[in-house]
């Protein structure tokens, strides 16, 4: 049997990985459950504090079984949240021997910089954005990212670590400092399962925020292709629903698949016609990279985080308003040959972009070089 490769030090150390999360959903976990498969397979022990938020809890699911799960109660207050996620952290770094800390999200790197303050950080610590809306020189964060990524007491540089393009253009504006972009993987069950549409047209939509306005308007679009083809359209929601958008999505008849494995969410989309990633979501987008990996002839909103997947017209269609979105969708429900070509290319770019082994190989060089 191959040994193990040893990332951060040899088995008789056992030194641990911190991952600091505060609250998690499909959009945090599409790159840390495969991280955390990654570096156990690759003898790394691995804590993960987080808060325990039941709407996402499905979510946890992608970790690795073997990580030391620490589950902080969610509070109403943020501030309770971020005291709880600080004194784990101390505690952990207090009485465990850690060899690297992965920040996950700009209020975690903050909670970061506090916890050095009083516990012995290591010299190893990487952060990574996923899509936090505090990610803006205009916020007053610039001066923290400055700091998680200066050299302390002669230590390397922290490494940031983005898993989208529109994040790493953020951080470099930000810090001017090297960072590495490994884009969140897809499964393998989304590229090996067969994609045969179902008899009657089927549009998925959804993504990993639950926002409400994302709801109003597919709400609004399942009404109106209901409209334009009179063959009949289904209409399914993958994903968080707010309440307000529960009642206008039972209107409209869109079924809501609101909490789904992935071998629930392959199955799903191996039957679509097409996918729809409406605006809303920060972050990697991974419900739409899902569809790609599936071969889905996929449709998104022009949002940074869309284009940094989608090239207009080539591996998937761009849209600016939602006719063009009504007209995008009613085109391919009549053009087989353009949803063959679109899911073709969407599928190629997929395989090149988010197989699981190039995320493993990116993820591990990543941790091992710094």
């Amino acid at each position: 049997m191959k040994p193990k490769p040893h990332v951060f030090s040899s088995p008789a150390q056992r030194q641990a990985l911190i991952h600091l999360v505060g609250r998690v959903n499909d959009g945090v976990c599409s790159f840390l459950g495969p991280t955390t498969h990654a570096l156990a397979d690759s003898g790394v022990q691995q804590i993960v504090i987080l808060i325990d938020d039941k709407v996402h809890r499905m979510a946890l699911q992608q970790l690795h079984p073997d990580v030391q799960l620490v589950r902080l109660e969610a509070q109403r207050s943020p501030t309770r949240e971020w005291h709880q996620l600080l004194t784990a952290l101390r505690r952990a770094l207090l009485t465990q021997s850690v060899a690297a800390v992965h920040l996950h999200g700009l209020i975690p790197s903050l909670i970061g910089v506090w916890a050095s303050s009083s516990a012995p950080m290591p010299s190893k610590v990487y952060f990574s954005p996923h899509g936090s809306k505090l990610l803006s020189p205009l916020k007053g964060l610039g001066t923290l990212v400055l700091k998680l990524m200066r050299p302390q007491s002669g230590r390397a540089p922290q490494r940031a670590i983005a898993n989208i393009d529109t994040d790493v253009r953020a951080l470099r504006s930000i810090t001017q400092h090297s960072v590495e972009l490994i884009e969140s993987p897809v499964s393998s069950l989304f590229f090996n399962t067969p994609h045969v549409e179902n008899h009657t047209p089927q549009i998925i939509s959804g993504h990993h925020a639950d926002n409400a306005a994302s709801g109003t308007s597919v709400a609004q679009m399942a009404v109106l292709l209901a409209d334009e083809a009179p063959q009949g359209v289904r209409f399914s929601w993958l994903g968080p629903v707010p309440a307000i958008s529960r009642a206008q999505f039972k209107a409209a008849h869109v079924e809501i698949i609101e909490a789904a494995p992935e071998n629930h969410r392959a199955s799903i989309l191996s039957g679509a016609w097409a996918f729809y990633a409406p605006a809303g979501a920060r972050g990697f987008p991974v419900f739409l990279a899902e569809a790609m990996a599936m071969g889905l002839p996929c449709v998104a909103f022009d949002t940074p985080y869309h284009r940094d997947l989608i090239r207009h017209q080539e591996t998937g269609v761009l849209c600016k308003t939602e006719g063009e979105v009504l007209h995008t969708l009613s085109q391919l429900i009549i053009e087989p040959e353009l949803r063959k070509r679109l899911g073709a290319a969407a599928h190629q770019e997929a395989w090149r972009r988010f197989h699981p082994e190039k995320f493993r190989t990116s993820l591990l060089a990543a941790y091992q070089e710094s």
